[in-house]
């Protein structure tokens, strides 16, 4: 048998949750994008972070409400539909956090290096 597979949620939990990430999402990137846009490495760093997050979600918010996003999965690999978005949501969400890290380091190294010509 093929049918939508729904989680149960609210009506209105769809449309929040989607919405409230993407203005979340969008809000970031273009403050990060500001702050960041003198430092090359680290704004590139940042891009690939906000991508990976991006892309995280896609996986995750298909998990929870591909039913109702009109994904049909017949119930025999509903199972396996969620195994693979909720592992490749922890995929890119690790990558998201590589990037993150990575983006650290640069600002920090550039930190240390600005400061270090400031003494010479």
């Amino acid at each position: 048998m093929i049918r939508q597979y729904n989680i149960p949620f609210e009506e209105e939990v769809m449309p929040l949750f989607i919405g409230g990430v993407s203005v979340v999402g969008l809000i970031a990137l273009v403050i990060g994008c500001l702050l960041l846009y003198r430092n090359r490495r680290a704004l590139c760093l940042f891009l690939g972070h906000m991508a990976s997050l991006a892309a995280a979600m896609v996986f995750l918010i298909r998990c929870l409400f591909g039913g109702r996003l009109g994904i049909v999965v017949p119930d025999f690999h509903a199972s396996n539909f969620h195994s693979v978005n909720l592992g490749l949501f922890g995929v890119f969400w690790a990558f998201s956090m590589m990037f993150l890290l990575l983006m650290i380091f640069a600002l920090q190294k550039n930190r240390a290096s600005l400061s270090e010509n400031r003494t010479k």
